[in-house]
């Protein structure tokens, strides 16, 4: 069996990390992720249904764009690394699923949706 058949709905065997406020980052993350060919997820997200905290972070950055990414790189072993962030790769943008639609229909509490 191949240890990438498969996913478990919520990845929760992984470590997350965000790149909303650097510059370009994502960009370069994905390069090196196809460069070594890893195997990986993309998805995306409205700005509206990210937490208040990532709202916070990217109107720092002046990002007016309507979605946001998540590369989920995938380790043989099951465990994997979701970044967040902003690509600008517009394949990655057209191919990139939209993230799980079980959404709250207005903000959660502690900035949650």
């Amino acid at each position: 069996v191949s240890p990438y058949c498969g996913q478990d709905r919520w990845m929760d065997n992984h470590f997350g990390w965000s790149t909303w406020t650097v510059p370009d980052l994502m960009d370069k993350i994905y390069a090196q992720v196809q460069q070594r060919s890893v195997v990986y997820k993309a998805e995306k997200n409205t700005i509206e249904h990210e937490s208040t905290y990532s709202k916070q972070l990217l109107a720092l950055t002046g990002y007016d764009g309507q979605y946001t990414y998540k590369l989920i790189a995938i380790d043989p072993s099951g465990y994997t690394v979701k970044i967040g962030g902003i690509i600008s790769d517009p394949l990655f943008a057209q191919s990139a699923t939209f993230a799980d639609p079980q959404w709250c229909p207005r903000e959660c509490d502690n900035g949650l949706v």
